[in-house]
């Protein structure tokens, strides 16, 4: 009983030992499986990499042009607005109807050609009067003046006496002044009625006819004008720029004219400054000028906004790209350079100064040679260094 006992004791460890076999091939079997692991497809994913092969740089294809020394202007650029030297509402002095008009919407006038013709028969009437008046007064005049000189050769025999002689002289002195009262209003009522011809004060186009025949229009109403007259050749353009330009603008303004150019309708037209303002507006840190254009052509309009380009100097030996070859990165403006096509084609980059930029090209004060090869594209796929092929007569994105 005491020895089955002990033997149900003992069997937990006999148990044990008889499971240490298994656990032994268990082990085995799984360091034997993480080597195959190892050397099979997930070795990639702890092996060492191997040794990294060197790149190959792809050549890029790039288009250049060449460093030019000439002359470019320095300009100012500004937005202007243009306006006729004289705009003129044309206005009826005579409280009268419109007899006849002359003139049609948007017609291109001269000087003095008739607009408007206004009724004038009262101020005809008038007029006659006026003559009436004018031709009873000189006939007073005439008997008073006959009078006194008679009156004069009776007094100086003693024959008249000296009371009725000054009578006579003060009659004809009056009649004098009566005849001269009469001229003036005359004049007057001639200058009136030639106020119903109305006609262009100064050449010009005219705008909308706001007057038609048959129209009663009042004496100088500002709120009705019969048309409105605006010069346009010449004309104005006034445009702002920045006070700092004013020394410069000053100082080239008093030897001679400054060049001016507005883009018109037809392309850019030519003028002169003509008006410096002479206060600067506190507001907006601007002065404001006006450039005079002969405007034959009328590419000007009234109203028109325009770009404008003041040249206040013009450097002779500026040293000029086109504009496309100048980056901007962190370290300011940059170009790409090549060597000529005879040499190994390697992208240099080289810091320049861009003084400013005329009609797409680029004036550099610096770092740049008269005749080397800056890139004008392909400059996105650069750094300093990087092989270039430069692409003679075609595109480098063709060559992509």
């Amino acid at each position: 009983m005491a020895r089955g006992l002990v033997a149900r004791a003992e069997s937990p460890f006999a148990f044990m030992s008889m499971r240490k076999p298994v656990f032994f091939v268990l082990s085995f079997l799984f360091v034997a499986g993480g080597a195959y692991a190892l050397k099979g497809p997930l070795a990639s994913f702890v092996a060492p990499s191997p040794a990294a092969e060197p790149q190959v740089v792809a050549v890029v294809p790039v288009s250049v042009a060449v460093v030019q020394q000439k002359a470019m202007p320095d300009l100012v650029q500004a937005v202007g607005t243009v306006r006729s030297i004289a705009s003129i509402e044309i206005l009826s002095r005579l409280n009268s109807q419109v007899t006849m008009v002359a003139v049609q919407d948007g017609a291109m006038v001269k000087e003095g050609d008739l607009l408007f013709q206004l009724d004038k028969a009262d101020l005809d009437a008038q007029v006659q009067r006026s003559q009436a008046d004018i031709d009873k007064d000189q006939s007073t005049l005439a008997y008073n003046q006959a009078q006194l000189r008679r009156y004069t050769e009776l007094a100086s025999k003693h024959w008249q006496s000296q009371d009725q002689l000054d009578q006579v002289r003060a009659a004809v002195a009056s009649g004098q002044a009566t005849l001269e009262a009469d001229a003036a209003t005359l004049r007057q009522l001639q200058v009136q009625r030639s106020w119903a011809r109305i006609t262009a004060p100064v050449a010009g186009r005219v705008g909308i006819v706001e007057a038609h025949l048959g129209t009663t229009v009042k004496a100088n109403d500002p709120t009705k004008p019969l048309v409105t007259i605006n010069q346009i050749s010449p004309i104005y353009v006034s445009f702002a720029v920045p006070e700092r330009y004013l020394p410069r603008i000053l100082a080239a303004h008093a030897p001679q004219a400054v060049e001016v150019k507005a883009d018109g309708a037809q392309g850019a037209v030519d003028g002169k400054v003509a008006v410096v303002d002479n206060t600067v507006d506190q507001s907006t840190g601007t002065i404001t000028l006006q450039a005079i254009f002969d405007n034959k052509d009328e590419a000007l309009w009234p109203g028109q906004s325009v770009r404008v380009r003041l040249t206040l100097s013009t450097d002779p030996q500026a040293l000029v790209v086109p504009a496309e070859a100048v980056q901007v990165g962190q370290d300011g403006a940059y170009v790409f350079v090549v060597p000529g096509s005879d040499k190994p084609q390697r992208a240099e980059a080289r810091k320049v100064d861009l003084a400013r930029t005329v009609d797409g090209m680029a004036v550099l004060s610096s770092g740049v040679r008269q005749g080397e090869f800056v890139i004008i594209e392909g400059q996105l796929r650069l750094d300093d260094g990087t092989p270039v092929r430069v692409m003679k007569g075609g595109n480098a994105q063709a060559a992509l």
